[in-house]
């Protein structure tokens, strides 16, 4: 299992979908959008890949006004 600390894992989700996470043996997974973020000496490595599809989520922007 991974070594993050429990009061961290309460408040950590997914970034790019806002998804719990499950703990794995040396990452953190996402079920919803099934990103795995990479956990090194205890420190989760939260960086959504630059390759990953954006979300519904992640596009959250303001509406534009009518034309």
């Amino acid at each position: 299992m991974t070594d993050v600390a429990p009061e961290l894992l309460a408040i950590l989700v997914c970034p790019r979908c806002r998804g719990s996470l499950v703990v794995e043996t040396t990452s953190l997974r996402c079920d919803v959008c099934q990103l795995r973020y990479q956990v090194v000496d205890g420190i989760p490595d939260m960086m959504v890949p630059r390759d990953a599809e954006p979300s519904a989520s992640t596009l959250d922007a303001p509406p534009q006004p009518p034309q």
